[in-house]
């Protein structure tokens, strides 16, 4: 049962995460539990109850053996802890809201960079959580992450030197290291070539000069000899860009939406044939109304949750009826959750002013009721005074 539940679990990652719409995974999960009950005679509900089937190698138990994760609200805690760990120890934080789908993606990033070797690409639109995810991933999984600073000034010669800082660290110092880039950064279109050649061969073509090569063979003629290896210049290289893809997991975020990315997947193969490929699609009801319950009051969250996802339709039947798009994305929902935390701030505001100009306007209302109190007193105790007064007149 544990070798069945390793193959259901790992046929999804392999073949279902590369599929591209909702219509294709749900023929693939019957495919799988068909075949599951006519060559192995078990049902799927029988084989796991827990749904979906998830494998983690931290989280559950001291071990860090890669098992199931059969309790996911226990899980979905420690990831919390571990995400406040992050935020507590570094001047950036995370802004995430761990919902189901969010711990599904973790879980996919963790595994791939918990093999040697494996490479990422996340697919989504802008606010999916993809960047912030794997920045998780890596801290969860104890490696370096190297995400390039893109300012106006960079230039395809600073992109070369931190490539070029990137394999000399993950080669000579064997540092495990993420390398996350997204589509923001990648500003140039020659960056995608050397991402291409990073992917399928693990060395960028002209990268490193004479200086670095000395470094590279002395760095690595040592680990050389110890594997019986015969220390020649293109023998030491080739066992140094061995020790690059060993501890490199390059994982990059592109958004699938227009002709660029059909482009650069037709232009730079390696994309596809040399990553995991985890699509992140749109948002469930659950994590709208997750997200909206921490920017918004508990009360509006749901509105904000079905005026999102309506839209969101509103947008699908747009598209049939006019053939044009509009996209609805994550952070457009989080831009909306802004707008309504922006009109609640000031209607709160105006509310807390009126209720101030009430309080006043009561407190100088009682203020003259006393005053008139003593005033009547004292025209009481001071009546007699009068009328003896009139008396004697």
């Amino acid at each position: 049962n544990e070798i069945l539940k390793i193959w259901y679990h790992e046929s999804i990652r392999v073949y279902h995460d590369r599929l591209v719409n909702d219509e294709n995974r749900d023929w693939f999960m019957r495919l799988l539990k068909r075949t599951l009950n006519e060559k192995f005679n078990v049902r799927h509900f029988h084989l796991t109850p827990v749904e979906p089937i998830l494998y983690a190698d931290f989280g559950i138990d001291e071990t860090k053996r890669y098992q199931q994760i059969v309790d996911l609200e226990k899980f979905t805690k420690v990831c919390q802890e571990n995400l406040d760990d992050y935020n507590s120890s570094n001047t950036h934080p995370l802004d995430l809201c761990l919902f189901s789908e969010a711990i599904q993606h973790l879980t996919r990033i963790c595994r791939v960079i918990r093999e040697p070797g494996r490479n990422a690409l996340l697919l989504g639109v802008g606010g999916s959580g993809r960047q912030t995810l794997t920045k998780l991933a890596a801290f969860i999984s104890g490696v370096n992450l190297f995400q390039p600073e893109i300012s106006r000034a960079y230039t395809k010669v600073e992109w070369r030197n931190d490539l070029k800082q990137l394999l000399l660290d993950c080669g000579l110092a064997k540092k495990e290291t993420v390398f996350l880039v997204s589509e923001a950064q990648l500003v140039d279109e020659t960056f995608f070539e050397d991402i291409n050649s990073l992917l399928n061969s693990g060395d960028p073509p002209a990268l490193f000069d004479d200086d670095d090569m000395e470094k590279i063979l002395t760095g690595t003629t040592p680990l050389a000899k110890s594997l019986g290896i015969v220390p020649t210049r293109s023998s030491i290289y080739s066992l140094f860009i061995q020790q690059v893809k060993k501890h490199l997991h390059v994982v990059i975020a592109l958004s699938p939406i227009g002709s660029n990315f059909r482009r650069r997947v037709r232009m730079f193969p390696s994309l596809i044939s040399c990553c995991t490929i985890d699509w992140f699609a749109s948002w469930p009801m659950e994590a709208l109304n997750n997200v909206a319950e921490r920017v918004v009051n508990s009360e509006f969250a749901p509105f904000c949750a079905f005026a999102h996802s309506t839209v969101s339709k509103y947008c699908n039947l747009f598209f049939e009826e006019k053939k044009r798009t509009n996209y609805v994305t994550p952070s457009t929902f989080l831009a909306f959750l802004n707008l309504v935390t922006s009109i609640m701030s000031k209607l709160n505001e105006k509310h807390e002013t009126t209720v101030s100009n009430i309080q006043k306007g009561l407190q100088k209302m009682e203020e003259a009721g006393k005053e008139i109190v003593v005033l009547e007193k004292n025209i009481r105790e001071l009546q007699p005074v009068l009328k003896k007064k009139n008396e004697t007149q």
